[in-house]
């Protein structure tokens, strides 16, 4: 069996990474820094999940990081509060952009947050997560 530990993920020129408190940071690489820290993804697990994304002043990472993974999409986690409902965070990107996905289902109605996350003129642009209705509840 091979056992792999990744401490960042990369999306081109973004990444994400482990935080504190069951969250995500969002990592803007540089050319001339190792990587700055650019804002918090976290998740919240009440009866209605709720995806937050917050932008925050930039943060530079340790030298040693630890170990990169260059993706175009992964699962960053599962969750269930009970037996009726269960939710996915995903995350995906490439080159200037990432989109980080909270999808699932409570009750009888699915619900679909996403934030979109992109590089313009050097500086790291959030939108804030936006939810999608369920057209048949």
């Amino acid at each position: 069996m091979i056992q792999i530990s990744v401490h960042i993920l990369k999306f081109g020129n973004l990444g994400v990474k482990s935080g504190p408190y069951d969250a995500f940071e969002v990592i803007h690489f540089k050319p001339e820094t190792r990587g700055v820290a650019v804002a918090r993804v976290d998740v919240e697990k009440s009866g209605h999940p709720e995806l937050k994304v917050k932008a925050h002043e930039p943060r530079e990472l340790p030298t040693n990081a630890g170990s990169v993974a260059t993706l175009e999409s992964a699962v960053l986690g599962n969750w269930n509060d009970d037996g009726s409902t269960h939710f996915t965070l995903t995350v995906s990107g490439s080159d200037d952009q990432m989109e980080f996905v909270l999808s699932g289902r409570r009750d009888h109605h699915s619900f679909w947050w996403r934030s979109q996350l992109r590089i313009v003129n050097g500086e790291v642009i959030v939108q804030r997560p936006v939810l999608a209705n369920d057209p048949h509840s």
